[in-house]
């Protein structure tokens, strides 16, 4: 088994009419805008290289370019052409990369092992495009052993071990003078254990 690879890619693109969003309006509130036309292409790339039976690694990195080709309600309110805005929560690259590791144990089980890292974009929290996500990079590690039979596995692991803060939700009504955001969890270590009837 070792020495394998594969490959997959894939390439999209999408039309939408009479698209609705959802948006916040400059009161806080919610409406239901017809955004009229948009237009989403990308590409997305994975692969998986095994090393050795043991050893592997993997990786993925995908581009998105979502853009509104026509937005009554974005024009009418902001005096801008459709096109320079960017979609909710769509960061135009993303990447990961992983190694994982296995190893069998015989009558004590298997251990298995991960790093991994992941990038994402920037993106914009609102249709409005008031308010930006920053762009982040996760660190993550585990190490798990799990019995011969798969009914106890117990696993050591760290996440975000870089400490990146960064937002998964962010707002902007400045005309109420507030601004609001959710922050994902620190760098956080743990020990799980989990058993299976």
């Amino acid at each position: 088994m070792e020495n394998k690879l594969r490959l997959n890619l894939a390439l999209f693109y999408n039309e939408f009419d009479d698209l609705q969003r959802t948006a916040l309006n400059s009161s806080g509130g919610q409406e239901i805008l017809n955004a009229a036309t948009a237009e989403v292409q990308g590409v997305e790339f994975e692969t998986v290289y095994l090393i050795t039976d043991e050893l592997a690694i993997e990786g993925s990195y995908g581009w998105v370019d979502a853009s509104y080709v026509k937005a009554d309600f974005l024009e009418a309110a902001t005096g801008r052409p459709a096109s320079s805005f960017d979609f909710t929560m769509v960061p135009e690259n993303t990447r990961n990369l992983a190694l994982s590791y296995y190893k069998d144990l015989g009558s004590l089980g298997s251990i298995n092992a991960r790093l991994s890292y992941v990038y994402v974009d920037s993106s914009k929290g609102d249709d409005f495009n008031r308010a930006e996500m920053s762009k982040y990079e996760l660190y993550d590690a585990s190490i798990s052993l799990t019995t011969v039979n798969e009914d106890i596995k117990i696993s050591l692991f760290g996440k975000n071990l870089k400490d990146e803060i960064y937002a998964n939700y962010i707002s902007d009504t400045s005309s109420l003078g507030t601004k609001s955001m959710f922050l994902t969890p620190p760098r956080t270590y743990g020990v799980e254990l989990s058993y299976n009837f």
